[in-house]
């Protein structure tokens, strides 16, 4: 039995951001045969992330820090965090955790927190 082999490549923002408008100008793109696949498959998320106004920069293997203007702010963030771990270990069945029950922890720790720190 084969071993599925993925190779990922990494496009700079130009390169990506010059094949989006070849693509909405309707010129055709001149690649290899090897590559027209992986671009045409990237090209409909990075055509919507340029009319999102967002960047097209690689985000892979970047954390997402959230950034706090206190000490007292992340660390009641992180207090959170663990509340929520902790009540969800109550509900767990072998893992997974039902959406209704997921629904019930969320408005129980809405009473005390932020909703934006459950996440």
């Amino acid at each position: 039995m084969a071993k599925k082999v993925q190779t990922f490549h990494i496009y700079s923002e130009e390169r990506k951001r010059e094949v989006v408008r070849l693509k909405l100008e309707g010129a055709g793109l001149i690649c290899s045969s090897t590559n027209i696949l992986e671009l045409r498959a990237q090209m409909a998320k990075w055509i919507k992330k340029i009319q999102r106004g967002e960047s097209l920069k690689d985000q892979r293997g970047v954390w997402n820090r959230k950034h706090f203007s206190s000490l007292e702010k992340e660390n009641a963030y992180w207090k959170v965090q663990v509340e929520w771990l902790k009540s969800t270990s109550k509900f767990t069945r072998e893992g997974i955790i039902l959406k209704s029950e997921k629904f019930l922890i969320m408005d129980k720790l809405r009473k005390k927190h932020p909703f934006a720190w459950l996440f």
